[in-house]
């Protein structure tokens, strides 16, 4: 049926929309690129953690920091696209690939290094 073949197929365009708006890690694991997508969400986090250390040790402007951020996302929507545009039409996606479970895996991995962060951040509120 083609209504079903619709939400199968990975268009290029919708991956690097995917890639720019919320990065390489979530896009690879909208494509089914499991290890890739943990791949990519541990080097945002180095890259964040990473930022967060340079802007309290030597107080750079957080325009800096934004350009690096768009150049990550920009870096997702270009391997977004060519990954998209390199999948056979008939890939049969796994579990992780569906909207409604990117949500919630990366949800539930971001929420714990936020409650990590504020525990170092704010040690004296205990």
């Amino acid at each position: 049926m083609k209504v079903f073949e619709a939400f199968r197929v990975r268009r290029p365009v919708c991956a690097a929309v995917i890639g720019l708006l919320f990065g390489p890690d979530v896009v690879m694991a909208y494509l089914g690129r499991g290890l890739m997508a943990i791949a990519y969400f541990v080097g945002g986090v180095s890259v964040t953690a990473g930022l967060i250390r340079l802007f309290i040790t030597l107080s750079i402007p957080g325009a800096y920091g934004s350009l690096i951020v768009l150049a990550w996302h920009s870096f997702g929507a270009i391997l977004g696209y060519r990954v998209a545009y390199s999948l056979p039409s008939d890939t049969a996606f796994p579990w992780y690939s569906r909207w409604h479970n990117i949500v919630l895996l990366f949800s539930a991995a971001i929420l714990p290094l936020a409650m990590l962060a504020g525990r170092f951040a704010f040690p004296a509120l205990d």
